[in-house]
């Protein structure tokens, strides 16, 4: 079955990626597609503390569909907080 997860992360970092490209905010990486959880045009920076990571994968239960978002997201996350870090 075909499952389509999110997970909203609450963060401190503002991170731009693409901005200037093409207006639009996120990115994907190892399957996981960031996006901010509010996108308003006319707000550059944001004015919320929030992404959203999605995951879509086929999986035979909700719970390994959980285990794998889990396994791909928990790495990714840890290392845009220290990059943002890096950064900032």
């Amino acid at each position: 079955m075909q499952y389509r997860l999110e997970q909203r992360i609450h963060t401190l970092a503002q991170n731009l990626v693409g901005r200037d490209i093409s207006y639009k905010t996120g990115f994907t990486s190892e399957q996981v597609s960031f996006s901010p959880w509010l996108q308003e045009p006319s707000d550059y920076w944001g004015t919320h503390p929030y992404w959203l990571a999605t995951f879509e994968v086929d999986a035979t239960d909700y719970v390994s569909a959980w285990r794998l978002f889990l396994k791909s997201l928990v790495p990714l996350v840890s290392r845009i907080a220290l990059v943002s870090q890096c950064y900032t």
